[in-house]
């Protein structure tokens, strides 16, 4: 049952991958990893009915919220198919499941309410990462730079100019670092005695690969001067980046886990 019971989570990610390339397939990932993991660990136990009641209001608001979105993207996916989960555990009595199906549908939530306020507090880190990407790309590249934007002449002639805004400043995919960093250490307390090292080590590398992905879209903008090209790039080197670097991270996190283990 437990197969059955994760499905749902591990279809959102692939949801996602089709639809269009965000940060949200990694929480559900992660989610995913934590249900398969409290699924076969713990067998199912029951859910008292005023519980089970309440839970489906849940499961059923967040569908109802996800529907009435003025747009329907993936923040409003994520509503809908954690609204969808929940009501589904919380049919079949899986009490240890709700839990992690809620998550999706509070960080959907989140992004869609907390964003604009954390836009006015990432300003610092909009500027902080515009000083490093044009102090480097400038380097070896003569380029001139107006507030946030930096231009210069690409390879066939023409002007390029490339923004850096709220989107670029790398806090997303530091927030899906953090979260999926964060349900771990919930689900799993005593994973890693060394989980702040991970953490410290974690947080800049995924800040470093943000840096790293602005410097190639740049190049990518020299070397074509085509503005399709450059937004191609932006749209793909991210998640690619990213994607990678979590492999490796959580290899080496989770073995380093198992080691420990062992010598307990």
């Amino acid at each position: 049952m437990w197969l059955a019971a994760v499905m749902l989570c591990l279809i959102g990610s692939l949801v996602f991958l089709h639809v269009g390339m965000s940060y949200f397939p990694f929480v559900w990932m992660a989610v995913g990893v934590i249900v398969v993991y409290k699924s076969k660990k713990q067998p199912a136990n029951g859910l008292r009915l005023p519980l089970m009641l309440l839970s489906v209001a849940v499961g059923v608001l967040s569908c109802v919220l996800a529907l009435s979105m003025e747009s329907f993207r993936m923040p409003e996916i994520t509503l809908l198919l954690s609204g969808l989960s929940i009501i589904l555990f919380a049919l079949l009595k899986f009490r240890q499941l709700i839990l992690p199906a809620a998550i999706p549908a509070a960080v959907s939530l989140g992004s869609r309410f907390v964003r604009p306020m954390l836009e006015e507090l990432i300003t610092p880190l909009v500027q902080l990462t515009f000083i490093i990407v044009s102090t480097i790309f400038g380097l070896f590249i003569p380029i001139q730079t107006h507030s946030i934007i930096i231009s210069f002449n690409a390879v066939n002639g023409a002007i390029m100019n490339i923004g850096i805004d709220n989107s670029c400043s790398g806090i997303w995919s530091l927030g899906a670092f953090t979260l999926a960093m964060l349900l771990v250490l919930i689900v799993f307390p005593h994973i890693t005695r060394k989980w702040l090292t991970y953490f410290t080590v974690g947080f800049a590398v995924t800040y470093a690969l943000n840096i790293l992905r602005i410097l190639l879209v740049c190049v990518v903008g020299y070397y074509t001067g085509d503005y399709e090209t450059v937004m191609f790039a932006h749209t793909h080197i991210g998640w690619i980046l990213f994607t990678l670097w979590m492999i490796v991270f959580w290899y080496f996190f989770i073995s380093d886990f198992m080691k420990e283990r062992k010598k307990a």
